[in-house]
């Protein structure tokens, strides 16, 4: 199979975005720990305002930490349409088009090769050679869909759990997780990938669980995905939570849209 080359540099912060075999994915790790110092002072100001307003919210319930983990354990599952990926590099496309049909509905929602094309101050959502900006994903979502979505990087295990359940139960929007995917600690998957995105549509802490939207199908026919060598990956999958956050925490800048 032959697959198309990849940077290692990236000049403009991406994250994601190959799905292919751990053999030939070395090249693709467009994923950089240097992506907040090259996102634009305007995005980084709105991310800035927008984190002040989480971080109220965190502080508004750290008390009840422990009774609301351990006692009344939020959950919620938010109702979202599988979206599976046109091509083997679009995760961050589709997952834009899954939480965008979410909020605006089947005939609003725009397309992957729409979302793939967004632009925000001249810097391309998705291009062939970098792959995916989960930060210009965010403020696309927010330009198009009118709701607040925002972006973080540096993300802990701890504050993937707490943007979850910040977005999902009191935003009531899906979320979009950056991850580096290792096949023998994710069921479903056969194949290692560099990186990866997909929609979080749920939480449950009662039972330490995340809801996903995959729209990558694995076990697709080659370019897609790798048939028979794949697994049965695409559409909705529930993972235990350490496992999403160990995804989360292994990808270079731990990114999440929420």
């Amino acid at each position: 199979m032959n697959f198309r080359r990849v940077l290692l540099s990236v000049s403009t912060g991406a994250l994601v975005l190959l799905c292919l075999p751990s053999a030939a994915s070395a090249a693709a790790v467009v994923d950089d720990p240097g992506v907040a110092d090259q996102i634009p002072s305007s995005a980084q100001a709105y991310f800035a305002e927008r984190e002040a307003q989480f971080q109220q919210w965190l502080g508004g319930r750290s008390g009840m930490r422990v009774a609301s983990r351990i006692l009344d354990a939020p959950h919620r599952i938010l109702s979202t349409t599988s979206h599976k990926q046109i091509r083997n590099d679009y995760c961050v496309p589709a997952t834009t088009t899954i939480i965008d049909h979410f909020l605006r509905g089947a005939r609003a929602h725009w397309s992957q090769n729409r979302w793939a094309a967004y632009m925000y101050n001249g810097i391309p959502l998705w291009t062939d050679a970098y792959g995916g900006n989960m930060w210009v994903m965010a403020l696309g979502l927010k330009a198009k869909t009118g709701k607040g979505y925002t972006y973080s990087n540096g993300n802990t295990a701890l504050s993937v759990y707490d943007r979850t359940e910040y977005a999902i139960k009191s935003k009531s929007r899906p979320v979009g997780y950056g991850l580096r995917i290792y096949s023998g600690q994710w069921p479903n998957y056969r194949i290692n990938h560099v990186g990866h995105i997909l929609c979080g549509r749920g939480f449950d802490w009662r039972y330490g669980l995340i809801y996903v939207d995959d729209p990558y199908p694995e076990n697709a026919v080659p370019p897609l995905g790798y048939g028979s060598a794949g697994g049965a990956t695409y559409g909705k999958k529930t993972y235990e939570r350490d496992v999403v956050a160990a995804g989360v925490m292994a990808s270079a800048s731990q990114q999440v849209v929420y």
